[in-house]
């Protein structure tokens, strides 16, 4: 009798809602009609249930279902649930394990963890448009559920969900989904033959509506799909792929998404997204940098983070999280680059002294200035101004970046020049030269080499420096450390192609200038590399990323390259370029006067022979001098 009851009253409740609410009940109702209900209803939350029918028919008026309310009642095949609804606690159906198909009222506003667990006959779940979320577990261990379609106000899906729906064949999300937990636990292979979604060469598995839930590849560039809209938590965590590129019909990433990708160097995020999910960013050592876009409207906590610098817009969500997090920010508008194409023309641009002891004679030759500001910055390494000399391909290397970015010119180098190729070597050249020859051993350049990074890293930075300077970017210092030398050359370009060295198969190279051969370009001194494994190799020194880690500096920082600029004499009378003015230029401003063909003065040396000024060398220029001296 009391079943009957109660299917009656369900049934007049569904009649009333059809004729347009012509007819409800009141409280008075519901304490009568709970008379007849196997349950404990206390105002309008049903806090326990002790029936044993198959049908449940929960009364009208009843708004919220307590936790673990029907827990454990394998009776139970079907549940009528009342308009007006608000809430299902956690657990409430859990162990159900008769429940085989249930429909939420549109007004049903939360479910509670594990609402659903365990009931292994449930094959069909329908939620309402009321639903934001499918909290922890919802459906956990569901092992017959086939089919779960929810409204297009659910936002999250979290942890654990369908762990255990091992029948799951269609789940039916809107795009309104802006969070994707970890939903199926770690093993998907148990679903991805049933579920709706695919997996594809590369090892990205994606369900139907663009969630990516699972990364299974290898590979060192991770290209995300273009039907990616959402990351979920964890799907990429632990990638040993060096950079991760999304599209532009990402919108959210989730939690941890690429937590602990040790070796991920560089992300390059699509204008459009809008979130980044609580540490998604953290413990990725190799990740230095990140241009967060304007459409960022949120960035999650990020324990661990290893960010040094962040570009975007100032005001944006990209500024705050800069500063909340003591991270330095700089305007990504700074960094456009729209210009011409940045070259090097060998005969113009680059040195024609070679990196060989002939054209230093054979020692570091420093001015007393010179000397004396290389004693103030190099803490350490004081006792290599007068070491034997062994090579000079740092100073010609920094240098001719920093006469690019016009730091300086050749004038100011070797009075007389107008391109770097007409500089000859003299002592004040070779004291110039020296000197950026030793700033490798200063604190900053020495902290560039100790920096936490991979050889894949060092070589993505390397690729998108050769890149940048066909759009204004600026040349860039590389050096290497072979087995038992090290060497600096200058990047300045960079091609693609198809080159077989060695066995080997590479489709991009960046040009190098290189000291050693410095009048002519050599394509052996090139660096060429393979861009989908970051393979690279010099042929000309006989190393590869295959045989050791042999890249220690990659910048075009010029306020690191001349963060201790080089301290110019510019006084006049310094006839034979020493760097110094002494007797020995008084002698030779006598054998010009003279005009003695056979004193070996330099161009240079006659500009610096002018101590006056007045474009003419005579012997008011000697009284100049000798004043000087005086």
């Amino acid at each position: 009798m009391k079943r009957l009851v109660t299917v009656m009253l369900a049934m007049l409740c569904a009649l009333a809602t059809m004729l347009g609410g012509g007819f409800s009940i009141s409280a008075e109702t519901i304490t009568e009609t709970t008379a007849f209900f196997p349950g404990d209803i206390q105002g309008t939350t049903l806090l326990s249930y002790n029936g044993t029918t198959e049908i449940v028919s929960i009364p009208e008026g009843v708004t919220v279902i307590s936790e673990n309310c029907f827990a454990n009642h394998s009776e139970i095949e079907t549940v009528i649930l009342p308009d007006g609804l608000l809430e299902i606690g956690g657990g409430a159906f859990n162990m159900c394990t008769g429940l085989r198909e249930i429909s939420i009222p549109k007004s049903v506003k939360s479910i509670g963890a594990v609402a659903f667990a365990n009931c292994t006959s449930l094959n069909v779940f329908t939620g309402a448009d009321s639903l934001t979320e499918l909290p922890y577990g919802t459906f956990l261990l569901c092992s017959n559920l086939e089919t779960v379609s929810v409204g297009a106000n659910l936002e999250s899906v979290e942890d654990w969900c369908f762990y255990g729906c091992t029948k799951l064949k269609q789940l039916n999300l809107h795009e309104g989904v802006k969070h994707f937990g970890n939903a199926f636990g770690d093993d998907l292979s148990q679903y991805t033959a049933l579920l709706d979604a695919y997996t594809d060469e590369n090892g990205f598995t994606v369900l139907n509506g663009g969630y990516l839930i699972a990364y299974d590849g290898n590979a060192k560039q991770i290209t995300i799909p273009d039907s990616v809209r959402l990351i979920a938590d964890h799907a990429l965590k632990d990638t040993q792929g060096v950079v991760v590129i999304c599209h532009a019909s990402m919108k959210y990433i989730g939690k941890a998404a690429f937590q602990s990708c040790q070796t991920m160097m560089d992300l390059i995020l699509n204008n459009g997204l809008q979130s980044i999910g609580t540490n998604a960013l953290s413990d990725m050592p190799c990740l230095d940098s990140l241009f967060v876009p304007d459409s960022v409207m949120e960035i999650g906590t990020q324990e661990n983070c290893t960010l040094n610098v962040i570009y975007g817009t100032p005001g944006t969500a990209a500024e705050e999280f800069a500063l909340e997090n003591g991270i330095a920010f700089h305007d990504a508008a700074e960094l456009q680059l729209s210009g011409e194409p940045v070259t090097i023309n060998y005969g113009t641009d680059t040195w024609s002294i070679q990196n060989a002891g002939a054209d230093f004679n054979g020692e570091y030759y420093l001015t007393e200035a010179a000397r004396d500001r290389l004693g103030e910055i190099m803490t350490v390494y004081q006792d290599k101004m007068d070491a034997a000399w062994d090579g000079e391909c740092f100073g010609l290397s920094i240098s001719l970046i920093l006469l690019k970015a016009g730091e300086f010119t050749p004038e100011q180098i070797q009075p007389g020049a107008k391109t770097v190729s007409e500089i000859t070597s003299d002592q004040a050249v070779q004291s110039f030269l020296n000197y950026y020859h030793f700033t490798q051993h200063t604190v900053d350049m020495k902290s560039l080499a100790t920096a936490p990074k991979t050889e894949s890293q060092s070589m993505y930075r390397i690729i998108q420096m050769g890149k940048a300077s066909k759009h204004g970017g600026l040349p860039f210092l590389i050096s290497f450390s072979f087995t038992e030398s090290g060497h600096a050359v200058v990047g300045y370009g960079q091609e693609d192609g198809s080159w077989e060295i060695g066995g080997e198969t590479y489709d991009g190279r960046i040009l190098i200038w290189d000291p050693n051969f410095p009048t002519a370009p050599n394509e052996n001194a090139y660096l060429y590399y393979d861009s989908r494994t970051l393979a690279h190799c010099v042929p000309c020194y006989n190393a590869d990323s295959k045989s050791a880690s042999f890249i220690k500096r990659v910048t075009n920082a010029v306020d690191i390259l001349n963060a201790y600029p080089y301290p110019f004499d510019t006084r006049a009378g310094d006839v034979n370029r020493d760097g110094e003015v002494r007797i020995s230029d008084a002698v030779m401003l006598a054998h010009i006067i003279a005009e003695d063909a056979g004193a070996g003065i330099t161009t240079a040396g006659l500009y610096s022979a002018d101590c006056n000024n007045d474009g003419l060398i005579q012997l008011v220029d000697m009284r100049v001098l000798l004043k000087q001296l005086i």
